[in-house]
């Protein structure tokens, strides 16, 4: 009875420690795969804390099929990178011809033609221009994709770049019939970005109002103290945090048929709010200038309020946040 006794005894024992081994190699295993699914590109395998024939077949189930992922997303970036090559040569090679096209187009002698072939002539060349400003937005998000765009950082006074952008732009807004509101600082506000990059931004988010706007376009610009994760300089001391300077840039038109639906999907590639196209938009704009936003250390947000005012919003760290 006793020799029963003690025979039960170690069984449960037996079963008990497997039965805790299993629970922990469950465990590290989950934690195992999480470190693996953080870290994909690593190359990391899953290791077994202990011996166990069926979890070694499990462990073997679950390394081929990470390597199967592994696998197929080194295939898709192969091929989304040649795609963004493709793309970057063809709008290239269309840029040069356009460009010619363009510069024949305006020393044109107009002089011998008749008030309709001129009129025609602007059509031709508002088209060209049109198509123009297309492909620059793909061959602009192609060298984004593919990481090749060089950022040129330099000092900038963005009160000054923006009043040169409504100038530029003012005109094709105007024949719009938009009226345009622009509420900008008398002084200079400094940031450290590269003008290009700003200039396709302000460009951008003017000519998606110019597409989709009502009647109004306001321009909103402010210094304020910026919040949040992305603009917190944190002092070396733990308790003390310091809020450092921004400037925050508000872009506001009246929509027509926008819905709150549509805003998480405003700076996704080739989405547009022009489901038949027939504005010119590639559904570029928005996502440009979301990437160059970001790549200058800023981040940007869509609101929409409830009587189809649309603000598009951007916050730039200013120049004294470099030097912190």
């Amino acid at each position: 009875m006793i020799i029963v006794i003690v025979l039960m005894f170690a069984a449960l024992l037996y079963a008990g420690g497997s039965c805790w081994l299993l629970r922990r190699g469950i465990r590290d295993t989950k934690e195992q795969l999480d470190e693996i699914m953080r870290e994909m590109d690593e190359n990391q395998i899953l290791r077994l804390p202990n011996p166990d024939k069926d979890m070694e077949k499990l462990q073997m189930s679950i390394n081929q099929a990470l390597s199967e992922v592994r696998k197929e997303r080194i295939s898709y970036e192969k091929r989304e990178q040649e795609f963004q090559r493709q793309i970057a040569n063809l709008s290239h090679d269309l840029r040069t011809p356009l460009t010619s096209i363009l510069g024949y187009l305006k020393i044109m002698d107009t002089s011998y033609m008749n008030q309709a072939e001129q009129d025609d002539l602007k059509i031709v060349k508002k088209k060209a221009e049109t198509l123009q400003r297309l492909i620059t937005q793909f061959y602009d998000f192609s060298r984004l994709s593919a990481d090749e765009y060089k950022m040129n950082w330099e000092r900038l006074d963005i009160v000054r770049l923006m009043r040169e952008l409504l100038m530029e732009e003012y005109q094709e807004l105007s024949m719009k019939n938009l009226g345009v509101e622009a509420e900008l600082p008398e002084h200079p506000i400094w940031m450290i970005g590269d003008a290009e990059a700003a200039g396709r931004v302000f460009r951008n988010l003017l000519q998606n109002a110019g597409k989709y706007s009502k009647s109004r376009l306001c321009i909103t610009m402010r210094e304020i103290s910026c919040a949040g994760d992305n603009f917190l300089q944190k002092k070396k001391t733990e308790d003390y945090v310091q809020e450092l300077p921004c400037v925050e840039i508000t872009f506001g038109n009246d929509t027509e048929h926008m819905e709150m639906s549509e805003l998480q999907y405003i700076f996704d590639r080739l989405y547009t709010g022009d489901k038949s196209r027939n504005m010119g938009s590639t559904g570029l704009g928005l996502t440009i200038a979301k990437e160059f936003t970001e790549k200058m250390g800023g981040n940007i947000r869509a609101e929409l309020e409830g009587d189809g005012w649309l603000n598009i919003t951007l916050v730039f760290p200013l120049l004294n946040r470099m030097a912190v």
